[in-house]
């Protein structure tokens, strides 16, 4: 499932990243995103991938659940778990400070597939503290 955003973080949004989001603009009635990070809970809150690249002030469209393909998943075994890194719109094979879970590798290929389980109602991308599940 793919949403529409609105990408007002001050930086470009690149296709694969990962993003939370930050508000909801008015106007264009859509969440406003920013690059998700692990290191901090406030940015923790995944809300999925951003699916094109995606310039400052401008809409876009971020998948929240389903398969993201193609994307580099060689440092990931198959069916492994993936996490948001510390690293800021990227993805890990290790949790970052604050654990979330992003989905799950479903090959390891650098065109790979990860199948996406953020939801934005419930907060499906699961987060806990360090050394929590």
């Amino acid at each position: 499932m793919d949403i529409a955003v609105l990408n007002n973080s001050g930086i470009p949004i690149l296709r694969g990243q990962v993003v939370y989001q930050t508000g909801f603009v008015q106007p264009q009635q859509v969440p406003s995103i920013a690059l998700a990070s692990a290191s901090a809970t406030p940015t923790a809150r995944a809300l999925g991938l951003a699916i094109i690249d995606i310039a400052d002030g401008v809409i876009g469209q971020v998948r929240i659940s389903g398969n993201f393909t193609p994307i580099d998943t060689t440092a990931f075994p198959e069916n492994a778990k993936v996490y948001l890194s510390n690293t800021a719109g990227d993805i890990s094979n290790v949790p970052g400070t604050i654990e979330t879970v992003i989905g799950q590798a479903l090959n390891s290929d650098l065109n790979g597939c990860i199948r996406i389980s953020c939801k934005i109602a419930s907060s499906d991308c699961s987060t806990s503290g360090p050394g929590g599940t």
